[in-house]
């Protein structure tokens, strides 16, 4: 996809779906969409997120204590995003 390199892309694999996934630097992401826009290549999907440097993997005990503490968050009017660095190995 030499669209995406040149357009300042900072990786791109394919991800459990078959579909590729492109990641940049956020200064970067207007001018990726903008180049794949050019290339009338079809977007499925497009956003910023933020992705963790490193990553914690929990034992059992603390990987519940902060799901917990996760979901007590969601029930917040509050709160519209959380973001963690945990890897959770079992889904609840």
């Amino acid at each position: 996809m030499e669209i995406a390199i040149n357009s300042k892309s900072d990786d791109m694999y394919m991800n459990q779906e078959n579909l590729l996934e492109i990641t940049s630097l956020p200064e970067n992401y207007e001018n990726v969409l903008n180049a794949i826009n050019l290339a009338k290549i079809k977007i499925k999907e497009h956003q910023l997120i933020l992705k963790p440097i490193s990553t914690i993997n929990l034992n059992e005990e603390n990987m519940l204590k902060t799901r917990n503490l996760i979901n007590a968050l969601n029930l917040l009017d509050e709160v519209q995003e959380i973001y963690t660095n945990c890897i959770f190995s079992k889904k609840f």
